[in-house]
Formats: structure tokens, C-alpha cells, sequence
């Protein structure tokens, strides 16, 4: 969810939407930012929808991208490759939205909504899938 831009229009335009981040930065600023928009609507004396903030268990990413020191470049690479790929089905498997691979960076639809999951293996937050 990065700083929460995405969800934040999303939420303006009563649109629907699901943001998800390994960073406890990430997601404080994510529903900081949110609240700003519901105090908005709120303030305008228009309707406004409620949100939760769901922890999936440990979430850092230190932890989760957590690989051992003793494998090799190639085995390193692997093994994180890996770990996107579970990262990724762990948002799939959660939300089930239908898989869509024609794009690179959209990995999955729910209905005529987009479902866009960005890279878990990043050395900063917010950066997309693209390679």
C-alpha cells in the first residue's frame, strides 16, 4: 500500500478497495491517511464507509524475506524468488480474486475491479512488480 495514495482515490470515489504491505510504516501511514479521508467526508456531510486493518501474523519484512546466509548467489535468488511467489498467493489465497496474467503487473481481477499486487522483494516501499 506504500503511502496509501491508491486507497485513499479509491475510497473518495466509493470505489472498493484492498491495500496490503509488509512495512508497519507503510501500513501507519496507509490508515492515518485513510482516516484523513473519512474526517474529509465526514466534514462535507457525506457518507463515509468504515475500514479494518488486518494483520496477518509477523509482518516485517526482515522476517518474512529472511533467507539463509550460508546459500549461494543462485540459491539466495532462488529461494527469494520463492518467497514472492508465496507472498503473492498468501493475497490471492485471502481475497480470491480470478487470476488474470496477461499483464506483468496486474496479476489478478474480482469481477470488472482490478486487483493489483506489487513486489514484496523491494529495497523500498511502495515499488511495483515491474522489472
Amino acid at each position: 500500500c506504500g503511502s496509501g495514495t491508491t486507497a485513499a482515490v479509491a475510497e473518495k470515489l466509493r470505489r472498493k478497495w484492498i491495500a496490503s504491505d509488509l512495512g508497519k510504516f507503510a501500513i501507519h501511514t496507509t490508515r492515518k491517511r485513510l482516516i484523513g479521508v473519512q474526517r474529509e467526508l465526514k466534514t462535507a456531510d457525506k457518507a463515509f464507509r468504515a475500514f479494518e486493518v488486518l494483520n496477518l501474523g509477523r509482518y516485517e519484512r526482515q522476517a518474512y524475506l529472511s533467507v539463509s546466509p550460508r546459500l549461494s548467489d543462485v540459491q539466495r535468488e532462488a529461494a527469494l524468488m520463492q518467497k514472492e511467489r508465496d507472498y503473492r498467493e498468501l493475497i490471492l489465497r485471502a481475497y480470491k480474486p480470478k487470476r488474470w496474467m496477461a499483464m506483468r503487473s496486474f496479476t489478478a481481477s474480482v469481477a470488472r475491479d482490478w486487483w493489483w499486487s506489487g513486489r514484496s522483494i523491494c529495497p523500498w516501499e511502495g515499488c511495483s512488480s515491474r522489472k
